[in-house]
């Protein structure tokens, strides 16, 4: 199981790669992958949080139950429910997002990462 500072380097990660050129949201060709990126974020900002339980949850459908327990994930179940449905129609419908688009997603991240203190 994933400790609560792993999980905050795979955040780290996953941020760092929407800093590199190929991924910048207003010239990249990879809008789909941005919308993933920020998923994935937001995943990993998630599970840092159930870690302190401590707590894993094995798929997505087990975390977002577990978010619904947990009072400081029911505030931003909403932006994390979009992130995730953007970015399964971005991986498995071949859905075209714009860069209006990534900015909404990108927002999401935002106030999920604001919830839980990571950002002021």
């Amino acid at each position: 199981m994933p400790s609560e500072a792993q999980h905050r380097r795979q955040y780290e990660h996953n941020k760092e790669l929407l800093n590199i050129p190929d991924f910048c949201i207003q010239s990249t060709n990879y809008i789909d992958w941005v919308v993933t990126i920020l998923f994935y974020a937001a995943v990993h900002v998630v599970e840092m949080d159930l870690a302190r339980l401590p707590y894993h949850s094995l798929n997505h459908e087990e975390r977002e139950r577990a978010m619904a327990r947990r009072a400081s994930c029911k505030r931003i179940l909403k932006e994390y429910h979009a992130l995730y449905m953007a970015s399964r129609k971005a991986r498995y419908d071949c859905h075209n997002y714009t860069p209006q688009d990534a900015i909404v997603f990108q927002n999401h991240l935002a106030r999920i990462e604001k919830n839980f203190g990571l950002v002021s």
